[in-house]
């Protein structure tokens, strides 16, 4: 899906190196990802460019198991950003397990101004 660089040269990437960090630790990762909205068109119309990417990542403790692996403890990850140069400015992927350790899912929003 159409990305600004600014999104996908930085917080995009940051959060799939997240991900992968999240794998060299011995988790297993099911991720889903899409696009939102419309914001224009490239490639002659053919192409839509969404105003918001989303991803959702199911992190389970015990790899192998499949979705049998889910349980009351099992880590959710959703975020919601915008398409938008200003997702440059400042914002970064907080590693809000380490703020609030009892929380086992949490959504981040990303925008210009303020993490939700």
């Amino acid at each position: 899906m159409p990305q600004v660089p600014e999104l996908n040269r930085e917080v995009w990437r940051e959060f799939e190196e997240y991900c992968r960090l999240l794998i060299s630790f011995g988790k297993e990762l099911y991720i889903v990802a899409g696009p939102y909205g419309k914001k224009g068109a490239i490639a002659n119309g053919k192409v839509t460019v969404p105003s918001h990417n989303w991803k959702a990542v199911l992190v389970l403790d015990r790899p192998g198991r499949g979705l049998s692996g889910v349980t009351a403890q099992s880590q959710t990850i959703a975020v919601w950003m915008p398409n938008d140069k200003a997702i440059a400015s400042g914002i970064r992927i907080l590693l809000l397990h380490q703020i609030y350790p009892a929380r086992n899912s949490w959504s981040l929003s990303f925008c210009s101004s303020s993490i939700i």
